[in-house]
């Protein structure tokens, strides 16, 4: 994608932002049956409330987020950034009231509090959902929408259901699964079987890869166990072999530090 694009679906994304916003508060105050005279400070606060809106999403970096891989960080960014936007609302509305605004006509000088309650949660929906949403669309056009580009996905198993098993978890899926989709993950910690890893279960430990391999039709197996002893690596390799499938190592903690280090 090219600078001029960029710049485009960022622009998109910021005038959807607006309209959601404003959209998200007038919905808000006709729950509420605010009256027609009142319509008159609600489309009075609409530009600051909306400005610091826009702000906020700057600062929280929402424009900078790829949301097509999108997670839970960026989630939680454009919600703590729409609820302190609510926040503000009601500062902005205390102030203009104070200063003789169309607000000052209202009964205390503000909406009352489910106005801003509904205002903020449905605000939240609408952008972060939307971002969800075109999220998923995203990678459902890949793997739906363009017949000609779909393959098979390999079948992988993850050895070693601990935080490098989920760092490759969460990077198969990053990539649309592009790389292989993890379906069942062993790990020799008992108390993990019957668990699950970013919804990958732990079905048994490694003495049962060669079972659980051809009960999931796997096709790769990657071995995400850092901290185990070369002998122990070399027990699993020899067991993984057995099953004919493609085998994989990641490295260790320290060598993806290393490789993602400046030169």
């Amino acid at each position: 994608m090219d600078l001029r694009s960029i710049r485009i679906k960022k622009a998109s994304m910021v005038i959807y932002d607006i309209i959601a916003i404003n959209l998200a508060y007038f919905i808000a105050a006709y729950l509420e049956g605010i009256v027609i005279n009142d319509w008159l400070a609600l489309t009075e606060r609409s530009i600051p409330v909306t400005a610091v809106f826009i702000l906020l999403y700057y600062s929280f970096g929402i424009y900078r987020s790829m949301w097509e891989y999108a997670g839970s960080r960026e989630l939680i960014s454009i919600s703590s950034a729409t609820v302190l936007g609510g926040l503000s609302g009601i500062a902005i509305d205390i102030i203009m009231s104070y200063f003789g605004f169309k607000l000052s006509d209202l009964m205390g000088g503000t909406f009352n509090a489910p106005f801003y309650i509904f205002g903020t949660l449905i605000a939240m929906v609408f952008t972060g959902g939307f971002r969800l949403v075109y999220r998923t669309a995203r990678r459902a056009s890949r793997n739906f929408l363009y017949p000609s580009r779909r393959k098979k996905l390999d079948r992988v198993m993850i050895v070693g259901a601990g935080d490098m098993g989920m760092i490759i978890i969460k990077e198969l899926e990053a990539n649309g699964y592009k790389k292989g989709k993890p379906v069942v993950a062993v790990d020799d910690n008992p108390l993990k079987k019957g668990q699950s890893i970013r919804g990958v279960p732990v079905k048994g430990n490694c003495s049962e890869i060669c079972e659980l391999a051809e009960k999931y039709k796997i096709d790769t197996i990657i071995i995400c166990i850092p901290s185990a002893s070369d002998e122990r690596v070399t027990e699993i390799l020899h067991i993984c072999v057995a099953t004919g499938c493609h085998l994989k190592i990641s490295p260790s903690m320290l060598e993806m530090v290393e490789n993602t280090k400046s030169p």
